[in-house]
């Protein structure tokens, strides 16, 4: 019912799948389909390919029960100043695997992002652009096949490498800037899209390294230097 009302209220033309079913018998059973094999459905024809890439098909996605685990990578190439992103897809039948472009996906400076998941959504903040730190921030929907993005509001100091985790909805940033400062510790609503910064322990030796970080049990943050 939900894709018959999604289907009457788009325009039929910016969505002709040429294909001998009506377009909405086509996108529910194109939604039924594990997306690791889109890529491959993609080649078989353009109304194939245009239909996967189609917008409908993402919402009637995101109206499915259940979720879709996906690994995404970030890779940059030496010469380059920013790293692109890829799906790590399984092969079709085959027990293997391979790296899919997602060009659609926005690009994340050059180095020292943090990056954390949170359901269908990828949280960045921070790294370095042009050799000084940003305090963006911004967010990711990864749900196939939009990959939108939006931007979030700014941290309130710079951040390289800092570490993060999630606590009862809301998203912990630590370290990354200077030991001293007072903003040390942000914490981000996810409801709210707000920042507070909280006051905890800091480590003056953590100053200008990378950290790691992690959640155990959905209550501490621990984090440790990484040579």
């Amino acid at each position: 019912m939900a894709t018959s009302s999604l289907m009457e209220n788009s325009d039929d033309s910016s969505l002709s799948s040429d294909l001998p079913i009506p377009n909405e018998i086509s996108i529910s059973c194109f939604a039924l389909v594990p997306r690791r094999y889109y890529p491959a459905l993609s080649l078989v024809s353009k109304p194939f390919s245009r239909l996967i890439s189609s917008r409908e098909l993402c919402v009637a996605r995101s109206l499915e029960q259940g979720a879709e685990k996906v690994i995404y990578v970030a890779l940059r190439l030496r010469l380059e100043e920013t790293h692109c992103w890829y799906s790590l897809n399984q092969k079709p039948f085959k027990d293997e695997s391979v790296l899919v472009p997602i060009p659609s996906f926005p690009r994340i400076p050059f180095w020292g992002s943090s990056v954390i998941a949170v359901g269908y959504e990828m949280y960045v903040f921070g790294g370095c652009v042009d050799g000084e730190l940003t305090s963006n921030a911004f967010v990711v929907d990864c749900r196939f096949p939009c990959h939108t993005s939006r931007s979030l509001p700014s941290m309130r100091v710079a951040r390289g490498c800092a570490a993060t985790g999630i606590i009862d909805g809301k998203v912990y940033v630590m370290g990354g800037c200077e030991a001293r400062s007072v903003d040390w510790i942000e914490v981000f609503d996810l409801e709210t899209k707000t920042w507070e910064s909280v006051s905890g322990p800091w480590n003056v030796e953590l100053y200008e390294r990378t950290i790691k970080s992690f959640v155990m049990h959905e209550k501490k943050i621990r984090h440790g230097s990484r040579q």
